[in-house]
């Protein structure tokens, strides 16, 4: 019973990271499933004490230590959005050699794990955007990470050697 609140915090976080969510809204809300599955795990551990025996006690507080450091894992390395980018590249990288020749596109459409509302050549870097927010958008941009001007950043992931999740304010 122990570890099920580490279990739904680290599928939450998963969930979370794989959609590509603003990452200083991804850390803050993770934090948060975080602290909230310790106080929950705290709860049930006290609520428990005393009952069944050692052996199992032991195997549940692994368990808790296992899935608390799955959690810990996705927040601070975002590696199932890594992932998902790695597998959506071929797909991505076809997208946006189409829009880079002027193809018709339609959009919204999937591309790879992802779907892209909009997309866009700005400042000669090609776009894919999975919130086209006028306030704020979020998405994908094809761009060494090492140049990060020209767009109003609020947030930036460096995802590998061209690509960035980018959250505009």
């Amino acid at each position: 019973m122990k570890p099920i609140p580490f279990l739904l915090a680290a599928l939450t976080l998963f969930w979370m990271s794989v959609a590509p969510i603003e990452p200083i809204a991804f850390f803050a809300c993770g934090v948060v499933v975080m602290l909230f599955a310790g106080a929950m795990t705290a709860a049930l551990g006290w609520l428990s004490a005393g009952r069944g025996s050692r052996g199992y006690a032991r195997k549940e507080w692994a368990l808790v230590a296992a899935w608390g450091l799955a959690g810990l894992s996705i927040l601070l390395t975002a590696w199932p959005l890594r992932l998902a980018v790695a597998l959506s590249l071929p797909e991505m990288e076809q997208t946006v050699t189409a829009l880079k020749y002027g193809h018709h596109l339609s959009f919204p459409r999937r591309v790879g794990y992802f779907t892209v509302r909009t997309a866009s050549v700005e400042y000669g870097v090609a776009c894919l955007w999975t919130d086209p927010n006028p306030n704020g958008r979020t998405g994908f941009v094809q761009r060494p990470p090492s140049e990060t001007a020209g767009f109003g950043l609020w947030s930036l992931r460096i995802l590998d050697d061209r690509w960035q999740l980018i959250s505009e304010d």
